[in-house]
């Protein structure tokens, strides 16, 4: 048996009850705006039949699949605590933010590890900093560094300014450095770009992410110990950065981790294969683009025959999410929802909606009785709604 889990970075289906606590108002739901900006005479038909299009309603309508909705138990709304929730691991302490740019003492350390000086040190768009200071970081070869609403350490840099060996290296110090509680950020990012002196930049797909490794007790812990091989996809090895996983496949873009994914799927007759489509979130999310993130779930309705068409009898294909993005929100910043849950597999003979979760790990939880291992993580297991 294998279990496929695809991460849809940022596709959350709703506020979650304590959204406004994270600046968010009670109105986000990254699906239905994105739905709205279909183009007209398509649809998600193959999602839908699944019943994951129905998970951004009020009431939803089951499909083929086993379907929930789950609330976020940690305490945070990005990418790293979404993805250890996901694999059991609840963070109940808050990584620290710096919505007023990172206090001196770090700034000094990062002058002092990189030899060069800083730009900016505020939040930003990482799109939008580029064009703002890419020719200034050309002249002078100072490191642009900019933060966001998430626990992160952004450093741009053209690649002909710092060669990527020496930005990694910048990076791959400073996660190491910058280890006490209040300066502990949980992922610092290298984002090298390109372009000429005039504009415009362009990231490339070197970025690089150091993130903090994750505390012990959780599934991927505990498929290693029992031998159940785990296969990561896309930036799913840079979020778990201490876990040995079976084999690590490239996911630059949706397309790429998709190929990866089916590609592993022909081959692996057992094991956990663990996908993030990064598309979502990096380029329609973020950048408030509604119309790429409904073309974006187009093409992946469009691949989902594909992967359905290669699951065996006993296989699980798991869709869900991390976090949300809405397009429609206000800024550039994750939003706080509810992620959707479905669990499919040919031996289904009905699907069923089971209401909602109060926590990711539920679905860390599952996996691990699907697999017939111990769990050390957190949450509890749905195992029952998926006997056939």
């Amino acid at each position: 048996m294998k279990v496929i889990m695809i991460v849809l970075d940022s596709v959350g289906v709703g506020a979650s009850p304590d959204a406004g606590a994270f600046g968010d108002p009670s109105s986000v739901n990254t699906l239905a705006s994105a739905l709205k900006h279909l183009p007209q005479g398509t649809s998600l038909k193959n999602l839908e039949d699944l019943g994951f299009i129905q998970l951004c309603q009020e009431k939803p309508e089951p499909g083929r699949a086993i379907t929930a909705r789950a609330l976020e138990a940690s305490k945070g709304k990005d990418t790293v605590v979404g993805h250890w929730e996901l694999a059991g691991k609840i963070s109940d302490r808050a990584f620290p933010t710096f919505p007023q740019g990172f206090p001196e003492k770090m700034v000094d350390h990062i002058k002092s590890v990189a030899q060069r000086d800083v730009l900016w040190n505020k939040p930003a768009s990482g799109t939008a900093i580029i064009q703002t200071f890419g020719d200034e970081h050309l002249r002078t070869g100072a490191l642009i560094v900019y933060t966001s609403s998430d626990s992160v350490l952004q450093i741009a840099a053209h690649e002909d300014i710092v060669p990527l060996d020496e930005l990694y290296r910048i990076c791959a110090q400073l996660r190491q450095d910058f280890s006490a509680p209040e300066e502990e950020v949980n992922r610092i990012i290298a984002r090298p770009f390109i372009g000429p002196s005039a504009g415009p930049f362009t990231r490339t797909e070197n970025r690089r992410d150091f993130t903090v490794p994750i505390p012990a007790g959780h599934l991927l812990d505990d498929l290693a110990q029992t031998k159940v091989p785990s296969y990561a996809v896309g930036k799913i090895k840079t979020i778990f950065p201490n876990v040995t996983f079976t084999g690590n496949w490239p996911g630059h873009n949706n397309a790429e981790a998709l190929a990866s994914t089916l590609a592993l799927a022909q081959e692996v007759p057992h094991g956990l294969i663990f996908t993030n489509l990064v598309d979502f979130d990096m380029l329609y999310g973020h950048r408030r683009n509604p119309e790429g993130y409904a073309q974006a779930l187009l093409a992946f309705d469009q691949a989902l025959p594909d992967l359905l068409a290669g699951l065996q009898e006993e296989d699980w294909l798991i869709l869900t999410a991390d976090h949300g993005c809405d397009p429609l929100a206000p800024g550039t910043d994750h939003t706080r929802e509810k992620i959707p849950v479905l669990f499919y597999s040919p031996q289904l003979k009905a699907g069923d909606y089971i209401g909602e979760r109060s926590s990711y790990a539920d679905i860390a939880s599952t996996i691990a009785d699907l697999f017939e291992i111990p769990y050390s993580g957190a949450g509890s297991s749905f195992k029952e709604y998926l006997d056939t």
